[in-house]
């Protein structure tokens, strides 16, 4: 009891306020017709009705987010159809996202305002606490292809984070929250300035210890408890070995900043995204060390400058953008499992980026519109490295460095040196690219086509479609049947990356040293094609009255080149024996079908508002080969995700389920399937609004993350097949806006 009276003590001295009066009170009278015919400009790059769009749109407004207590992207994300989320189940990205049963973090595109802010080289990385929503007007989510207009890598959807106009929220607005697990969240905006000069920046600090794991599911964590922990034992590929015993750590830390100037037409836009995890939170605790330095430090920083030329009658527009970016992995990453020995395994990466846009478009009519544009980009890329004995240097060439591969530097018995310097590989590439699309209206008709060609310097050309058609039969029913393409081009990351360990050889009779081996080893493919996708969709859309809407889409798709791992025997790496040799191949094709259902409620009874949301999805499809099929990976056929929020005189309530049934570890197969349970999950947020007062707001909220306090596993990417999630996790927090 009493840790609970000081996590609500922090409560109290953590302050948030929230501003926007006149657009919240704006919100709590807003049907939900009204909310589905909302303004995006993700799907089509031109300011349209939701309803309209050639694309399956879902839309969270800025009090939407703050009526869910959303903390971060993922949270949001997590409640919308057709995306699923492995939470906290792998060393890099941390948690695994799946759009309409395809999985990757980087097959789908992060915006805001437009501009790019998940890695540009197509490296997988986390997507958590730093990609805030603080300062944000609505999220824009597009599921399907979308090269047509964006290129690369817009391969499952698009998630634009659209931030307020800095005039409109003007003031201070600080947001903080204290709980469980020692686990702190504060975020602060100023914004300043009128239609012609504004500024705003924005700034969100992440700390959680994250919960002791063992004390929560004492099967899983066994061997920690009574092998590791009193006896320093670790595995290694079946072998027990002993080593130093270090103390349970592993934190998370992220911070988010964000800074954006407005000078009429001309805008200069700037973000940092920072994240440090534990590498080893989702291996197996048999086979890896749990301490405070075996850590994953990445961030992606993103600066553009946009002007907007309008005609004097603003039917011609021409908008014109320079955007630049570093993704790194920075140098004291590091793994410490039996993939390195149990030794030290430093990780390096960066790569820079700098793209060119010009984009123009042209009203002839309200009818007919016409968009079309040109970039260039330029990329420069030292991939992800093999694991490292020391850190790199990132002052120094690497050439000048003396790196060699883990467990090479030593002498063989007549004294000759067997090290093994690593190989690092500098890339640098272009793309060059076009789009063109038109669309118009006949009546109730909306209809797109469009296409964009890219040639790319590393592999080439490639050509992606697309064509919708939006048909409004009344007021009360909307059909939409979409046919798109789109590629993912194969990253420098998944090209190059190497990784594995080497180890000596020693004479069975003299224990002398007469060589190196390796048991496992991932090496690089640099003729890895692009994947390219093909996909069929259809929505409906009935809205029963102004209250109630019933909506449902299907989805059939086919991915061809598909980029996956496969193993190779009897191969050497620089004359050294290898036991087994994995590499990213171009092989096979993949299937995959679904659709959602799904119910829409909001009712104002004058001091009341209620708001519901339920959705059913089923997501299927296959792995296709020459050799045998398999299941899509990290995938649940069947999904309930389930909200209801109670808006009542100064207290809101909002709270979610979500049911999942087992989805397939990365190495499963029909024959050795490898799985999850199914898992129901239920979170809950309380606020309580004090304040309401000219421009002064200030509410508490509370938030209850896993209600039910339910053991729930997810799949992972490694040797531990399911992941323990968080247990209960309970934070108070205050908002404070003026």
């Amino acid at each position: 009891m009493k840790k609970y009276i000081i996590y609500f003590f922090f409560s109290f001295i953590s302050i948030n306020l929230f501003s926007q009066k006149d657009s919240l009170d704006f919100y709590l009278n807003m049907s939900l017709e009204e909310l589905m015919q909302i303004e995006i400009i993700t799907a089509s790059k031109n300011l349209q009705k939701a309803t309209d769009a050639p694309a399956t749109v879902y839309v969270v407004t800025e009090e939407q987010i703050n009526e869910r207590c959303y903390s971060c992207l993922g949270d949001l994300l997590e409640d919308i159809p057709q995306v699923e989320i492995q939470r906290k189940v792998h060393s890099e990205t941390f948690d695994i996202f799946t759009f309409n049963g395809i999985t990757g973090n980087e097959k789908f595109l992060i915006l805001m305002d437009g501009i790019r802010i998940n890695s540009a080289t197509g490296t997988p990385h986390t997507i958590g606490e730093s990609y805030s929503l603080t300062n944000v007007k609505q999220v824009e989510i597009i599921l399907g292809p979308a090269s047509s207009l964006y290129g690369a890598d817009a391969f499952t959807g698009i998630v634009n984070i659209i931030t307020k106009k800095s005039y409109e929220n003007k003031g201070f607005h600080l947001n903080a929250s204290y709980g469980m697990f020692n686990t702190s969240n504060t975020s602060l905006t100023f914004a300043t300035g009128d239609e012609n000069i504004s500024f705003s920046i924005t700034g969100k600090y992440y700390h959680s210890d994250e919960a002791f794991y063992p004390k929560y599911y004492k099967k899983e964590y066994d061997w920690y408890i009574n092998h590791y922990k009193p006896h320093g034992d670790i595995i290694i590929f079946g072998d027990t070995v002993n080593v130093p015993i270090k103390d349970w750590e592993i934190p998370t830390n992220s911070y988010f900043i964000h800074s954006k100037l407005n000078i009429k037409n001309f805008e200069i836009g700037y973000s940092r995204n920072y994240e440090s995890h534990s590498t080893s939170k989702s291996s197996n605790p048999e086979t890896a060390i749990l301490s405070e330095d075996v850590i994953y430090n990445t961030h992606v920083e993103s600066i553009y400058a946009l002007y907007d030329f309008y005609s004097d009658n603003e039917k011609f527009n021409l908008k014109s953008i320079i955007s630049a970016q570093e993704f790194k992995i920075h140098p004291e990453s590091k793994f410490l499992n039996q993939y390195t020995a149990i030794k030290d395994g430093f990780k390096y990466e960066k790569n820079n980026y700098l793209r060119i846009e010009e984009q123009l478009s042209y009203n002839f009519s309200k009818d007919i519109f016409l968009l079309g544009g040109i970039s260039y980009e330029n990329i420069n890329a030292l991939p992800k490295t093999s694991d490292l004995p020391f850190q790199f240097d990132e002052n120094q060439a690497t050439n000048l460095q003396n790196i060699y591969y883990p467990g090479t530097n030593i002498l063989d018995k007549d004294s000759n040196d067997l090290t093994i310097y690593q190989d690092f590989y500098s890339i640098n590439y272009k793309n060059y690219g076009s789009y063109l699309q038109l669309q118009s209206n006949f009546e109730n008709l909306k209809i797109t086509l469009g296409a964009r060609y890219d040639y790319n310097t590393r592999y080439g050309k490639t050509i992606n479609p697309r064509i919708g058609f939006v048909k409004h039969f009344s007021e009360r029913l909307t059909v939409k049947l979409l046919f798109g393409k789109a590629y993912l081009a194969p990253s420098p990351h998944k090209s190059h990356q190497h990784y594995g360990a080497l180890s000596e050889i020693k004479d069975s009779i003299t224990n002398e040293i007469i060589g190196l081996k390796a048991t496992f080893l991932h090496l690089p493919n640099p003729n890895l094609k692009p994947e390219k996708r093909t996909s069929y969709e259809a929505s409906f859309l009935y809205k029963i009255n102004k209250e109630l809407a019933l909506s449902s889409n299907l989805y059939y798709g086919i991915i061809k080149n598909l980029i996956e791992p496969e193993g190779f025997f009897g191969e050497t790496f620089h004359n050294v024996p290898v036991g087994y040799v994995e590499r990213a191949v171009n092989k096979g094709e993949a299937e995959t079908y679904g659709g959602t259902f799904r119910i829409d409620y909001r009712k104002n009874f004058s001091k009341l508002l209620i708001n519901f949301f339920s959705s059913y999805t089923y997501s299927d499809g296959e792995i296709l080969s020459d050799n045998e099929n398999e299941p899509l990976k990290f995938n649940a056929k069947n999904t309930v995700k389930t909200g209801l929020g109670i808006n009542f005189k100064k207290i809101v309530l909002f709270t979610k389920l979500l049911y999942r049934t087992k989805s397939h570890h990365r190495n499963s197969t029909y024959k050795n399937p490898i799985t999850n349970d199914e898992f129901i999950y239920l979170n809950l947020s309380i606020k309580y609004n004090l304040l309401k007062k000219d421009n002064i707001n200030i509410a508490f909220f509370t938030k209850f993350t896993n209600l039910l306090n339910s053991k729930i596993y997810h799949v992972g990417d490694s040797d531990f097949n399911k992941i323990p999630q968080e247990p209960l996790k309970i934070s108070f927090g205050f908002n404070l806006d003026f």
